[in-house]
Formats: C-alpha cells, structure tokens, sequence
C-alpha cells in the first residue's frame, strides 16, 4: 500500500492539473475571406447559426478555418467550425463544439453565386447521410466582429 500512495498522488495532482484547462480552442479564420449571414426560408432551426466567416488558413488537407456567429438555441456557447469548397462554386460548413465526439452541429451545403449564397443545412450527427435540412440563403456582410 506504501508503495502505491505515491502513485495515487501524483495522478490525483495531474487529473487536478488537467481538469481546469481548455483542451481544445476553436482555430480562428485569418485573415478572414468572406462572410455570410444566413437566414432559413421557414422557421428558425436551433441548429443553425446567424452568420458564418471563412478563413483562408488551412487547418488539414481542404479544411479551412471558419468561424459562426450564433444563431438558434442550439447554438449557443463556443462553436468550432470549418470549410471547404467543392468544386468551383459550392462550399461545406461545419460547427461543432469543441472537444465533441458526437459529430457537429449543424452542416451547411451551399452554392456560391456572386454576394449570395443559396443551399441547404441540417442538424450534424455522426451518421452520414445527414437528415432532412431547410433551406437557407445568404448575402455577404462585413467581416468586422
């Protein structure tokens, strides 16, 4: 038993030391790229967000830093989000929150079309394909916080 208090000390002052930091900080979009505020053509889903910014930093492989801005009750407290383009004209947002294992928020697919953005979002899972969504435009605004 004496040989074990030590051990059983020394893990108890890690998990102390570990339990009081942020394991995970959503990457910011620098510089940001360009930014949407978006709105659904029936209702307010709480998994959708108000606005989203996108980054031009690479953050793995076609992912780029994003940022959202919240929207819906689903949205509230800190989101992680990111993007990439699919083909020469569409885009995939992701938000999540941090840390999560459970799949993200909400996903949005969406056509780019000049200041304009025209597409689909849904509730996030961790199960491919993602359910029935609503549809959502958006327009460019500022990129100012």
């Amino acid at each position: 038993m004496m040989r074990r208090l030590p051990l059983l000390i020394g893990l108890a002052g890690m998990l102390g030391a570990c339990s009081g930091r942020n394991r995970y900080e959503p990457v910011a979009p620098r510089p940001p790229f360009r930014c949407y505020a978006i709105l659904a053509d029936t209702g307010s889903p709480e998994f959708l967000v108000s606005e989203i910014v996108l980054g031009t930093n690479v953050l793995f492989s076609d992912l780029k830093a994003a940022a959202v801005r919240s929207g819906g009750p689903g949205t509230t407290g800190k989101l992680g989000a990111q993007w990439r383009g699919i083909g020469a004209d569409s885009i995939e947002v992701q938000w999540s929150r941090p840390g999560t294992m459970f799949g993200p928020v909400g996903i949005l697919l969406g056509e780019v079309r000049g200041d304009s953005l025209d597409g689909r979002s849904a509730a996030g899972s961790d199960i491919i394909p993602i359910g029935p969504g609503v549809h959502v435009h958006g327009h460019t605004v500022s990129c100012a916080p």
